[in-house]
């Protein structure tokens, strides 16, 4: 008996320790469960705080680049504009700079434009009130109209809006300057409503009147005025048809040419060669000279302005003429003197005539061949 009670003691004390041995091992796992779990826990906290950190750094790298490439564009801005203004000061030629301020001193025109510069701001200011059509009208498409009568009269216009929808035309400058300029402004005006009447008893030293034939009009008029506007542009003078009021043409519708004399003797010669061009024989006779002599207001005062005419022979008229006219355009420039083709005839005005007859015509020596050259038909002052 004794010895089976032992037995069983043995086998419980057994059972006891492997419970508590699986006990143990329970504990063990869970403890690791735990463990594992709370590392999983403290790296869920910290990835959002280094996906946070990464953004931050992303967008500070994007912050710097967008500032670099703005600092990059604003160099390159800079050196472009910089190297234009170089082009520019380079392509401003010193001959170019020297034929203006000759034609400066010579009362302004030259070969590319000229008349004088408007927008004189010393002397008085007298004003006038006008509607709201005529202040369109004279304003003209970008302002051009009154522009062109403030610098070819030498005075400033500015206009301002009035109550009850007037404007007020204000025209600043000697008075010389803003007599011409009021005279303009009732010239352009009278556009809108018929035929333009000048006043022609008393000698304008600012007008020349052009003989223009009836079937000629169109062509020098050009589509909605453009010829005559680009010859305005190019000498710097005013253009329109009138009716003068005195003389052997009274009544008669005139090309008046307003402006300096030298511009208004280059504006004239333009006008002249499209006439002699679409009328053949109206300026230059069959012996090649000139029909009717030169003389408007400005011409014969003893100061050196006059003009030569030069005929062509066989083909020299291609010759001095060059593509496009090139070569008569670099004769002009050159020589400082108004050079422009009437038919078969070359007329050279202004005070430098002589200079431009050698460029355009050296002796048979330099780059021609030899033949006699007949002495042009000079008439000056």
């Amino acid at each position: 008996m004794g010895g089976s009670e032992d037995e069983v003691d043995h086998e419980m004390d057994d059972e006891e320790v492997a419970v508590k041995e699986e006990v143990k091992e329970e504990e063990k796992v869970k403890a690791k469960e735990e463990a594992k779990k709370e590392e999983d826990d403290d790296k869920d906290r910290r990835r959002p705080a280094a996906r946070k950190s990464s953004r931050s750094r992303s967008r500070s790298v994007s912050r710097d680049n967008r500032d670099n490439n703005r600092r990059k564009a604003s160099r390159s801005r800079s050196r472009s504009r910089s190297r234009s203004r170089d082009r520019r000061e380079r392509s401003r030629s010193p001959r170019r700079d020297n034929d203006r301020r000759r034609d400066d001193d010579r009362g302004g025109g030259g070969g590319g434009g000229g008349g004088g510069r408007g927008g004189d701001r010393g002397g008085e200011t007298e004003q006038m009130t006008i509607g709201g059509e005529d202040a369109a009208f004279l304003v003209g498409t970008g302002g051009a109209t009154k522009a062109k009568v403030s610098r070819v009269s030498g005075a400033r216009l500015d206009l301002n809006d009035e109550s009850g929808g007037g404007h007020r035309l204000e025209i600043s400058g000697p008075k010389e300057a803003r007599e011409r300029a009021k005279q303009y402004v009732e010239w352009v005006l009278r556009q809108r409503v018929g035929p333009i009447t000048v006043d022609t008893g008393l000698r304008r030293d600012d007008l020349s009147i052009v003989e223009v034939p009836e079937t000629c009009v169109a062509y020098v008029m050009g589509k909605n005025g453009s010829v005559l506007r680009a010859i305005e542009e190019e000498w710097g003078t005013m253009m329109f048809f009138g009716r003068p009021t005195s003389g052997e043409d009274s009544g008669k519708e005139m090309l008046m040419i307003c402006g300096p004399r030298r511009a208004r003797r280059g504006a004239e010669l333009k006008v002249m060669s499209a006439v002699e061009h679409k009328m053949q024989g109206y300026h230059v006779d069959a012996d090649k000279k000139l029909r009717r002599r030169l003389d408007q207001t400005g011409d014969g005062e003893g100061d050196g302005f006059g003009y030569d005419v030069f005929p062509f022979e066989g083909e020299e008229f291609s010759y001095a003429l060059g593509a496009q006219g090139s070569t008569r355009k670099k004769l002009a420039a050159a020589s400082a003197c108004i050079l422009e083709y009437v038919g078969s005839v070359a007329v050279i005005a202004g005070k430098a005539t002589s200079h431009c007859l050698f460029i355009a015509y050296p002796p048979p020596t330099i780059n021609r061949p030899s033949r006699g050259y007949p002495r042009p038909h000079t008439v000056c002052s």
